[in-house]
Formats: C-alpha cells, structure tokens, sequence
C-alpha cells in the first residue's frame, strides 16, 4: 500500500513536469568539463547573449568529481506563472521552435571547446531526439569556427 502511493506520486510529479513545458517550445543543452565551483551566475553570465535561459540543473557533486556538469534549458516566449495560462497556451509554432533550437546550438558552437575558468567545455544537445540537421549544422558551425580553412 505505502509502495504504491509513493509510486503514484511520483508519476503525477513527471506528468506536471512534462504538461509545465508543453506548450512551450524548448531545446536542452548539455556542458560538461565545468569547474566544480561554477554557479548559475557565471553560466548565466556566458550565455545570456543567447536569449533568456529559463533553467539551470547541475548535476549532484560526489567525492572525486574533477569537473561538473550542467543542463540548460531554453525557451521560446515568457513561462506563465500558473497552470491556467500555461493550459491556454496555443502549442509552439514551427517559427518558434526553429528560434530556440538556432539559439540552443549557437549557445552550443560558442561554449563548445571554449575557456572557461581555466577548463576547455564540451557542450551539445541533451535532447536526443533533436533533428539531425540541427546538430550537423551545431556541429559544422564549431568546425568553422575552430578551422578558418574549412570555412573557405
């Protein structure tokens, strides 16, 4: 009896979680190599060239962690503040999406092998399912960038 509250609870708290970002398009970046002692500040700092970042999750330090990692998540347009607004949100248009992803994977090709406090980052989309011309063209743009011959 008690396993299976905690059950439920726990499936109503990712049903919340998935129907908070549904009608809002998004796209999650993935930077790895971070300093351990990196705070939201910082990150935010970098990437606020790219539009508004609506969260930051770094994940759990354990003992013998060298670097962190963090998932941002970018969205299009203002989040509601409650669940009415958000249920009376038309789904994103194609426009929309397009925006975020093109602002998700600039923010990835410029953290992308960059200095940050003394450690070289690696970043990409935490969304496998993302298309795939979306991370070819985040992953030329990088090329590019690092390679000025192959741009010619």
């Amino acid at each position: 009896m008690f396993r299976s509250a905690i059950s439920r609870t726990v499936a109503s708290k990712r049903l919340s979680m998935a129907t908070q970002s549904r009608n809002l398009a998004s796209c999650v970046m993935y930077v790895r190599n971070l300093p351990l002692e990196t705070t939201e500040s910082e990150l935010a700092d970098r990437l606020s060239k790219y539009g508004p970042v609506y969260e930051y999750q770094f994940t759990p330090k354990r003992p013998g962690d060298m670097y962190s990692i963090a998932f941002v998540k970018f969205y299009s347009g203002d989040l509601p503040s409650t669940i009415e607004e958000l249920a009376s949100l038309p789904h994103p248009i194609e426009a929309e999406v397009e925006d975020v992803t093109k602002r998700c994977s600039d923010a990835i090709a410029s953290l992308e092998g960059s200095n940050f406090n003394g450690r070289t980052l690696n970043a990409s989309f935490a969304n496998k399912n993302q298309p795939d011309a979306i991370q070819f063209n985040a992953r030329m743009a990088v090329r590019k960038a690092n390679d000025p011959m192959f741009a010619a």
